[in-house]
């Protein structure tokens, strides 16, 4: 089931690269991992290339994107630079409008069962299936939306976007 809509896209993405804004080429190495994912029957791996290519686009380190919003005196002490905030907000910001049923708590604890297979081994199993589909869902969604509306420039203008408010790009 090819979506055609992607036909103007992948000549860029394979040739064209330069045409693409940072958070675009960022969009197509998600679509590499997405892609390994959904090829891949060990579900645990799959879940894994899931968040890999969400942290691929939407991931910052987070003591260097706290240092520019502070040269640029945009910083708050309400604010929170750390991967899973990150996560949290930008993933809030492009999936609102969705019909994806997405929290806060479903977001941070999708981070946490990363974080538990990653460092501690954890194994999903045929019961997660659905788990793995409706991250999926979130992901496609969000590289869509980076590849084809091009709101964002970079993934610190989406991190303004869904932090301070400032829903224009921006290039920074």
């Amino acid at each position: 089931n090819f979506d055609k809509q992607w036909m103007p896209i992948i000549p860029l993405i394979a040739t064209e690269s330069d045409k693409l804004t940072s958070l675009q080429k960022q969009g197509a190495r998600a679509i590499d991992w997405i892609g390994d994912g959904i090829v891949n029957s060990n579900l645990t791996k799959r879940f894994l290339q899931i968040m890999i290519s969400l942290e691929t686009m939407l991931e910052q380190d987070p003591d260097k994107l706290e240092s520019k919003l502070k040269k640029e005196d945009l910083w708050k002490d309400t604010l929170s630079t750390s991967i899973e905030d990150q996560l949290v907000s930008t993933i809030s910001l492009i999936c609102n409008d969705s019909q994806i049923n997405l929290e806060t708590r479903n977001i941070k604890r999708a981070y946490d069962l990363r974080s538990e297979i990653t460092h501690n081994g954890e194994r999903l199993t045929e019961d997660d299936t659905a788990l793995i589909k409706d991250w999926y869902d979130i992901a496609y969604k969000i590289i869509a939306n980076i590849m084809f509306l091009g709101n964002w420039s970079s993934t610190y203008d989406l991190w303004k976007a869904a932090n301070l408010g400032n829903k224009d790009s921006d290039e920074n």
